[in-house]
């Protein structure tokens, strides 16, 4: 079904299949109305799961140009320099033309005399790169990664394995069902966690305003999803003003009820926030561990 092989027959594919499966993606590629392209899950895939590991098609260090003019120039260098497979394949990947309304590329196009090409080059480095370290000095376009749609509550999450190499490494963060689109956040934890006006602003940076299932909420549902967030961002506010003394008890006490509160107000929001879970749990499990250790009598961590 992948592509990726051929059989003599159903018998034959289902003799090889456990020798295939580890090379054998998890997804096929679809245009999805409004969104271009997108990965389409093959066959379930369960909670953790690797969807794909990857290497860039093309990386770009920002920290090479000392202003907007050389970095343009280096960006397009980089594109014009690749071999011709790879050229295919980049300017294949999708190219949002609203930001020809930028007052960046209307600068590239009247003053600097860019060519067409050139200026979709830049486009599409707008539309699909992301940066691979916490400084921004790397950016990275990928072939298979770049198709990932976003969602505010996705189905799947980024690493970056290797920030120097820009290697990245994508995993399922719930039950993904067959024939149900993979899609990740494109912005932080703490913009995934605002209401629905600001992310949309944020993700204006990506040409777009989002509709996807948690922005298309309205009434009664909207109200209680934008309550959930306001109450979560109070919660972890509070949280950050606790004193960090692993003596102090109350400190300690109040740490866990707020922890035991943000872990409630991730469950309300169900998959939305899921990435969040995990350190919630742990940073909970420790303040527990601690409380125990002055002898405080607690009940257990949910």
């Amino acid at each position: 079904v992948c592509g990726r092989a051929s059989y003599c027959g159903a018998e034959c594919q289902k003799k090889d299949w456990k020798s295939h499966k580890a090379n054998c993606p998890p997804f096929f590629v679809k245009k999805i109305e409004g969104k271009g392209n997108g990965l389409i899950a093959l066959r379930k895939i369960s909670s953790g799961d690797k969807i794909l590991s990857e290497k860039p098609l093309l990386v770009i260090e920002n920290d090479k140009s000392d202003n907007f003019d050389d970095w343009c120039d280096h960006v397009t260098g980089q594109v014009n320099a690749m071999g011709d497979d790879n050229l295919k394949v980049y300017k294949n990947l999708a190219d949002n033309e609203s930001f020809q309304k930028t007052p960046e590329f209307i600068y590239l196009k009247f003053k600097k005399d860019f060519t067409e090409d050139n200026l979709k080059h830049l486009r599409i480095l707008r539309t699909n790169g992301i940066n691979t370290d916490e400084q921004g000095k790397t950016t990275c376009v990928f072939s298979t990664f770049s198709l990932l749609n976003h969602s505010c509550a996705p189905s799947a999450m980024r690493n970056v394995e290797d920030e120097e190499g820009g290697e990245i490494k994508v995993t399922a963060a719930r039950d993904i069902a067959k024939g149900e689109e993979i899609t990740i956040k494109y912005f932080s934890e703490e913009i995934a966690a605002l209401k629905r006006e600001k992310r949309r602003q944020k993700l204006l940076n990506w040409g777009f305003i989002c509709s996807c299932e948690v922005c298309s909420l309205d009434g009664e549902e909207l109200k209680k999803n934008e309550e959930t967030r306001e109450a979560l961002e109070a919660a972890k506010n509070e949280l950050k003003l606790c004193p960090t003394d692993p003596t102090d008890i109350l400190s300690l006490q109040n740490q866990r009820k707020l922890e035991l509160s943000i872990i409630s107000l991730l469950r309300h929001l169900s998959t939305q926030l899921v990435a969040e879970m995990p350190d919630h749990l742990m940073a909970c499990h420790h303040v527990l561990k601690l409380l125990v250790h002055h002898r405080q009598k607690m009940s257990e961590n949910p």
